[in-house]
């Protein structure tokens, strides 16, 4: 039978719940450096009409991670695409107005003919959140293998 005697546990014990609390936090500096570099590439890639969805671009930080997203309404239409179906008619006449600068009924008749044929076909995806995750992920994870050999 082999015995193991553990002399100064309290010290043994003290050490490693430093040694815990110290890869936490350096853990927690990695996310919020990751978190912030996934919103910055975000902000870069996303297209821009009135800034409301470039401004929406957020991090919110939760106790094993962060979350970056957007509120925007229109956000997941821009992420993903669109298939086909009548879209809400208000917001693209808005844009036509203030895009193009066309005015009054024909900006009506305009905002009708692009509802008309995203009804017909969609629109395609301008992803922004999706590529600036796979861009930072691969580098956050290098910085995490890394932060074992550091000690």
């Amino acid at each position: 039978m082999i015995t193991v005697k553990v002399l100064n546990l309290r010290e043994v014990m003290r050490d490693l719940d430093l040694k815990i609390r110290e890869t936490d936090r350096d853990v927690q500096k990695e996310i919020a450096i990751a978190a912030n570099n996934i919103r910055n590439e975000a902000i870069d890639l996303v297209p821009v009409n009135t800034g409301e969805l470039r401004a929406s671009i957020n991090i919110e930080y939760t106790n094993t991670g962060a979350i970056i997203g957007t509120n925007a309404p229109h956000s997941k239409w821009i992420e993903k695409g669109r298939g086909p179906g009548f879209p809400p008619l208000a917001p693209i006449e808005y844009w036509v107005r203030r895009k193009l600068g066309i005015r009054d009924k024909e900006a009506k008749s305009v905002a009708f003919l692009i509802a008309r044929k995203i009804a017909r076909v969609g629109f395609k995806a301008q992803p922004f959140l999706g590529p600036s995750y796979d861009l930072a992920i691969p580098k956050f994870l290098s910085r995490l293998r890394q932060l074992k050999y550091k000690r």
